[in-house]
C-alpha cells in the first residue's frame, strides 16, 4: 500500500518530529510513504475566519496537487484538516468537490480501518490521558479508532473524560487569537481536569490541541508530557 502524507502547518512549523514519527510508524506497518513536495496549507485558517475566497485558493491548490498524486490513500496528520478537506471543501466548491477526496484519511482512522496497528508490537508501562479533540470527535466522529489502537498497547492504562465531562482544549484555531483570554481560561480548565485524574502524560490527535495545552502547562510550570498520536506509537514500538 502506498500513501501520500499530508503534513499540517502546525506540525510542519512547530512539531516537525511528529511528521517523521508518522513516517516511522507507517513504514513499520509495511506502508510505502511519500510526501508531495509542493503541498500547501489546506485553507482552514482562512475558512475559520470567514475569508472564503482566500480559503478557496488554497483548496484549489490542494486539489490540483493531489489529483495527480500516485497513492492509495492520502493520510493527514490532523483531524481539523481532514474535516476541512472532506466537509468544508464541499461548500467552497458549491457541492462539486472531487469524489477522490474520499481517499483522505486521518492518521489513526487509517491505521485502524486497515488493521495496520496490529502489525506493531506496542508496549508501555503506565497511564495516559487521551484528549478527544473537537474536530475528531464531533465533526468526523472518530473516537473508537484511536482508543482501540491505544488499547492494543501492552501495559498501557487509558484515562479519558466521560461524554458529559469532555471539553474543548480552548485552541480553536483563530478563536485562540481573537479571544485569547477565554481561550486560556478554557485550556487551564482542561489542564485542571487532567491533573485531577493523577496523570502526567497526555495524547491527542490534533497538533493544535497539543501546542495550546503544552504552552499553558509550561506557563504554569506543570510537569506534563504531551504526545501527538504518531509520536507515542513510534515510541511504544521501539
Amino acid at each position: 500500500m502506498k500513501v501520500s502524507l499530508f503534513v499540517p502547518c502546525i506540525i510542519n512549523h512547530l512539531m516537525p518530529d511528529s511528521a517523521f514519527s508518522a513516517i516511522n510508524v507507517l513504514e513499520k506497518c509495511g506502508v510505502s510513504v511519500g510526501v508531495e513536495k509542493f503541498q500547501v496549507c489546506c485553507g482552514q485558517p482562512a475558512y475559520n475566519m470567514g475569508i472564503y475566497d482566500h480559503a478557496k485558493i488554497f483548496a484549489e491548490k490542494f486539489v490540483r496537487l493531489y489529483e495527480k498524486a500516485s497513492c492509495d490513500k492520502i493520510v493527514v496528520l490532523s483531524g481539523s484538516c481532514v474535516s476541512m478537506i472532506k466537509k468544508n471543501y464541499k461548500s467552497l466548491f458549491l457541492g462539486q468537490a472531487p469524489s477522490w477526496l474520499e481517499k483522505v484519511s486521518e492518521f489513526s482512522e487509517f491505521l485502524y480501518s486497515e488493521g495496520l496497528y496490529k502489525k506493531l508490537k506496542l508496549k508501555y508501562r503506565g497511564a495516559v490521558f487521551y484528549h478527544k479533540s473537537c474536530h475528531l470527535l464531533n465533526e468526523l466522529e472518530i473516537d473508537k479508532e484511536p482508543k482501540s489502537i491505544l488499547s492494543s498497547i501492552n501495559g498501557l492504562k487509558i484515562i479519558e473524560a466521560k461524554w458529559h465531562e469532555n471539553t474543548c482544549c480552548g485552541f480553536g484555531g483563530a478563536f485562540a487569537a481573537t479571544l485569547p483570554d477565554l481561550s486560556i481560561d478554557i485550556g487551564n480548565s482542561k489542564l485542571d481536569f487532567i491533573l485531577s485524574k493523577g496523570v502526567n502524560n497526555i495524547i491527542a490527535g490534533d497538533a493544535g490541541c497539543i501546542t495550546h495545552l503544552k504552552s499553558l502547562a509550561m506557563a504554569c510550570d506543570y510537569k506534563l508530557n504531551f504526545y501527538y498520536m504518531a509520536d507515542f506509537l513510534d515510541m511504544c514500538s521501539n
